[in-house]
């Protein structure tokens, strides 16, 4: 289940209506409870679910869009969706929308604001958004509640780069998965942004980004009905990792809740950008973590089959490398 904390959504959307979990009777979708699965923080649509901005819609198709037809935009089309509106229709949210909207990740309310049930909440949460200039520190408590409740908090690094320490809170936190932009036009694993923001963070220490995502020329849901390509910004990489979130934990079950676990191994089976240009900002640019991109580029297949590897008693649970071998059966019924 991932949460888009965003401008909204066209849960209508063909590539997202069967994956909003408001929908009762897939594939149509006619009947919605839009209870524990839509909030909309600024308080304009507070009973159905609009985007005036399109922002929060093509976010949750790169997490989970698939129209079963020919876009297949999403990383995880058999994942669901929950939405939590912290923006307006302008793209402007403030501290208590952006902060109404983690409260409600952890225990999802209903229409009315009332009957919060944590056993609706998602299993990561993705944030496309921040505070520009970084060292912005309001949100950690809440962050490190979401995430010891077993929540995956996955968030944009920013766009200021390519200067140093140019993170975007909440980005600059060391709970989070924090994810910088890489150009996918070149040959995988791709070529940092150039304006991909930087570590080191203001705040904590270790290395940022944790790991890079496709952010350039991206091609995703619009709302009514369309898609559109060529959106560039770390707010297009940072679905890409949520996505994998649900992926690597629809593969194993056992490690659904286990934040630091599927961090690690997220960061392990990443390609290193080794060789690029222009790092500069601290840290090993041979293998990684460095504070230009960090671990390097994820790897879906590295990064599902290292799940399935911890699931098969923990084999490899340091990590998928180039050279690893393991088999596994499978029974289909």
């Amino acid at each position: 289940m991932v949460a888009v904390d965003d401008t909204g959504l066209d849960e209508d959307h063909p590539a997202i209506a069967m994956h909003y979990r408001g929908c009762l009777n897939p594939p149509s979708c006619t009947v919605e409870d839009h209870n524990y699965n839509w909030w909309d923080a600024t308080g304009t649509y507070p009973l159905d679910p609009w985007d005036g901005y399109g922002h929060g819609t093509f976010c949750t198709g790169i997490a989970v869009g698939d129209d079963g037809g020919a876009n297949q935009i999403g990383m995880a089309p058999g994942a669901q969706t929950i939405h939590c509106k912290n923006m307006t229709d302008g793209g402007a949210g403030n501290d208590a929308t952006f902060m109404e909207c983690f409260q409600w990740n952890l225990a999802p309310w209903d229409l009315n604001g009332a009957n919060p049930d944590p056993a609706a909440a998602p299993d990561v949460v993705s944030i496309s958004w921040g505070y520009w200039g970084g060292g912005f520190d309001l949100f950690r408590d809440v962050i490190d509640v979401l995430q010891a409740s077993g929540i995956v908090v996955v968030v944009a690094a920013g766009n200021e780069g390519p200067g140093c320490s140019t993170l975007r809170s909440p980005a600059d936190y060391e709970e989070v998965l924090t994810v910088g932009a890489v150009d996918h036009t070149y040959p995988y694993p791709g070529e940092t942004a150039s304006w991909s923001s930087r570590g080191p963070s203001t705040l904590d220490p270790g290395n940022f980004p944790d790991v890079m995502a496709p952010g350039v020329g991206i091609r995703s849901s619009v709302p009514g009905g369309t898609y559109q390509g060529g959106w560039t910004s770390t707010a297009m990489a940072a679905p890409h990792v949520s996505g994998l979130v649900a992926l690597m934990w629809s593969a194993c079950w056992p490690m659904r809740g286990d934040v630091p676990v599927t961090m690690s191994l997220i960061q392990d089976a990443a390609s290193p950008l080794t060789g690029q240009a222009g790092s500069s900002c601290g840290g090993d640019y041979t293998v990684g973590p460095n504070n230009d991109w960090g671990y390097g580029t994820i790897d879906a297949v590295a990064a599902v089959q290292a799940a399935f590897f911890w699931c098969d008693g923990g084999i490899f649970a340091d990590g998928f490398e180039s050279g690893d071998t393991a088999a596994w059966s499978v029974t289909v019924p």
